[in-house]
């Protein structure tokens, strides 16, 4: 089996906040100062906002991406504490 993997640069990392008090985590995506997407961890993921307006500051990555990766660091995260 052969392939190609392509990486990119994650130019819009976002910020991790746990909150020990109620085992949750969140992830903020902000871009310039502004928040665009807010996804919220703990017994169940939720999300809100958008990255359409800044989609060309994360491009290639998309909402769903931001989500799988905050909600890894999460399980990282809670999994210590």
């Amino acid at each position: 089996m052969s392939g190609t993997t392509l990486f990119a640069p994650m130019k819009v990392l976002p910020e991790i906040r746990l909150d020990h008090t109620t085992k949750t985590v969140t992830g903020i995506v902000k871009v310039d100062g502004n928040v665009y997407l807010t996804v919220r961890v703990g017994d169940q993921t939720s999300d809100k906002g958008s990255l359409r307006k800044v989609k060309k500051n994360v491009h290639p990555f998309k909402k769903k991406h931001y989500i799988e990766m905050i909600e890894n660091e999460a399980r990282s995260l809670l999994s210590e504490s």
